[in-house]
């Protein structure tokens, strides 16, 4: 068990830490490097309590942020729904 809680842990500070690993290492820059263990250093101080809140957090922000960019979408496409529902009951009038 405390093997799968460990895999987990390190998946959470990866996504966590806002400096991608593969990309740090594929600069090859020390300055992206540098950031990324500095970023990870911070995470891996803190508890395991507190890197599931800001993962929670973190998810939490990002669904909110996905269902307002799905509600303007749907207020989007309802607004040109509408513009479109005049013209096709006035061709509809005047075929008949």
């Amino acid at each position: 068990m405390d093997r799968k809680k460990e895999s987990l842990l390190d998946k959470f500070l990866d996504e966590l830490n806002p400096v991608n690993q593969a990309f740090a290492f594929a600069s090859k820059t020390i300055d992206k490097l540098e950031t990324y263990s500095l970023y990870r250093r911070n995470l891996l101080e803190k508890s395991d309590e507190e890197i599931v809140a800001l993962i929670i957090k973190q998810r939490t922000a990002a669904a909110l942020e996905f269902q307002r960019s799905i509600e303007q979408s749907l207020e989007q496409l309802s607004h040109i729904s509408s513009e479109f529902a005049p013209s096709s009951q006035k061709r509809k009038k005047m075929s008949l």
